[in-house]
Protein backbone atom coordinates (compact mmCIF):
# COMPACT_ATOMS: atom_id res chain seq x y z
CA UNK A 1 0.00 0.00 0.00
CA UNK A 2 1.66 3.25 -0.68
CA UNK A 3 0.40 6.84 0.06
CA UNK A 4 0.64 10.01 -2.50
CA UNK A 5 1.11 13.21 -0.55
CA UNK A 6 0.03 16.51 -2.46
CA UNK A 7 2.17 19.37 -1.86
CA UNK A 8 0.89 22.34 -0.04
CA UNK A 9 1.14 25.24 -2.88
CA UNK A 10 1.99 28.68 -1.86
CA UNK A 11 -0.59 31.29 -2.01
CA UNK A 12 0.31 34.86 -2.30
CA UNK A 13 -0.96 37.70 0.03
CA UNK A 14 -1.04 41.61 -0.63
CA UNK A 15 -1.53 44.35 1.61
CA UNK A 16 -0.41 47.50 3.72
CA UNK A 17 1.23 47.77 7.63
CA UNK A 18 2.19 50.25 10.25
CA UNK A 19 5.18 50.50 11.57
CA UNK A 20 3.73 50.63 15.29
CA UNK A 21 7.16 51.38 17.34
CA UNK A 22 10.75 51.44 16.63
CA UNK A 23 12.41 53.19 13.91
CA UNK A 24 9.84 55.10 11.19
CA UNK A 25 7.04 54.74 13.64
CA UNK A 26 3.35 55.59 12.10
CA UNK A 27 4.76 55.03 8.87
CA UNK A 28 3.09 52.79 6.47
CA UNK A 29 4.78 50.19 4.23
CA UNK A 30 3.47 47.60 1.69
CA UNK A 31 3.92 44.25 1.81
CA UNK A 32 3.72 40.97 -0.64
CA UNK A 33 4.25 37.64 0.70
CA UNK A 34 4.43 33.72 -0.74
CA UNK A 35 2.76 31.54 2.24
CA UNK A 36 1.78 27.80 2.48
CA UNK A 37 0.66 27.35 5.96
CA UNK A 38 4.35 26.92 7.00
CA UNK A 39 6.91 28.98 5.35
CA UNK A 40 6.59 32.79 4.78
CA UNK A 41 8.72 34.40 1.60
CA UNK A 42 8.95 37.89 0.63
CA UNK A 43 7.59 38.87 -3.30
CA UNK A 44 7.65 42.63 -2.70
CA UNK A 45 8.64 45.21 0.22
CA UNK A 46 11.21 44.63 3.18
CA UNK A 47 12.97 41.48 3.56
CA UNK A 48 11.56 39.04 6.24
CA UNK A 49 15.47 37.29 7.01
CA UNK A 50 16.17 38.52 10.58
CA UNK A 51 12.97 39.14 11.89
CA UNK A 52 10.54 37.30 14.01
CA UNK A 53 7.02 36.84 12.36
CA UNK A 54 4.00 36.35 14.32
CA UNK A 55 0.63 34.84 11.93
CA UNK A 56 -2.72 34.69 12.22
CA UNK A 57 -4.41 33.42 9.52
CA UNK A 58 -8.36 33.99 9.44
CA UNK A 59 -9.61 32.94 6.27
CA UNK A 60 -9.07 34.96 3.40
CA UNK A 61 -7.15 37.43 5.81
CA UNK A 62 -3.50 36.90 7.22
CA UNK A 63 -2.18 39.23 10.19
CA UNK A 64 1.46 39.19 10.35
CA UNK A 65 3.75 41.09 13.18
CA UNK A 66 7.14 41.56 12.39
CA UNK A 67 9.73 41.86 15.02
CA UNK A 68 12.91 42.99 13.49
CA UNK A 69 15.22 44.65 17.21
CA UNK A 70 13.39 47.64 18.81
CA UNK A 71 10.77 47.67 15.37
CA UNK A 72 7.58 46.29 15.15
CA UNK A 73 5.08 46.59 12.12
CA UNK A 74 1.32 45.37 11.76
CA UNK A 75 0.46 44.30 8.48
CA UNK A 76 -2.79 43.23 7.24
CA UNK A 77 -2.91 41.20 4.28
CA UNK A 78 -5.78 39.65 1.76
CA UNK A 79 -5.06 36.79 -0.20
CA UNK A 80 -4.76 37.58 -4.16
CA UNK A 81 -3.58 34.44 -6.12
CA UNK A 82 -2.27 31.14 -5.30
CA UNK A 83 1.28 30.55 -5.37
CA UNK A 84 2.76 30.78 -8.66
CA UNK A 85 0.53 33.35 -10.23
CA UNK A 86 0.72 37.18 -10.54
CA UNK A 87 -1.62 38.86 -8.02
CA UNK A 88 -4.18 39.98 -10.08
CA UNK A 89 -6.83 41.63 -7.40
CA UNK A 90 -8.78 39.34 -5.24
CA UNK A 91 -10.99 36.55 -7.36
CA UNK A 92 -14.55 35.72 -6.54
CA UNK A 93 -13.61 32.18 -6.21
CA UNK A 94 -11.13 31.31 -3.15
CA UNK A 95 -10.42 28.29 -1.38
CA UNK A 96 -11.15 28.42 2.28
CA UNK A 97 -8.92 26.68 4.71
CA UNK A 98 -8.98 26.26 9.05
CA UNK A 99 -7.79 29.18 10.52
CA UNK A 100 -4.52 27.83 12.49
CA UNK A 101 -3.72 29.03 15.68
CA UNK A 102 -1.46 31.99 15.75
CA UNK A 103 2.31 31.24 15.93
CA UNK A 104 5.32 32.80 15.49
CA UNK A 105 8.84 31.48 13.88
CA UNK A 106 11.80 33.21 11.83
CA UNK A 107 11.67 33.40 8.39
CA UNK A 108 14.56 30.92 6.46
CA UNK A 109 16.35 32.85 4.09
CA UNK A 110 16.33 31.26 0.30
Amino acid sequence: MSVCIAPVHAEVWQGTGQVVSGPGTGAAVSLTVDYDGQKLKALSGPPLEGSQVRIDQQGDVLELTIFRGNQVVKYRLKRVAPGGETPKGNPQEQSRRPSPAARIFSPNSG
